[in-house]
C-alpha cells in the first residue's frame, strides 16, 4: 500500500503556471479539524486536497 508521500512523489510535476497559489482560510472547531484530518488520512490525501475536491464537487453538481 502506498502512503500519501509516495503517491505525491509519483504524481507528475505541475508547470509553474498551474501551481496552486491562492489561499482560502477558514475557522473551525478543533473537533472539526480532527475529523477532516482523519478523513484525509483514511484516503491518503492532504486536508487541502480533501476540502478542495469536496467543495468543488458540491458546487459543480
Amino acid at each position: 500500500m502506498l502512503n500519501a508521500q509516495t503517491q505525491q512523489d509519483d504524481r507528475p510535476k505541475r508547470s509553474e503556471q498551474r501551481q496552486r497559489t491562492a489561499l482560502v482560510a477558514l475557522r473551525m472547531l478543533p473537533a472539526e479539524r480532527d475529523a477532516l484530518h482523519a478523513a484525509a488520512q483514511a484516503r491518503g490525501i492532504s486536508i487541502s486536497e480533501l476540502v478542495r475536491t469536496s467543495v468543488l464537487a458540491e458546487i459543480q453538481s
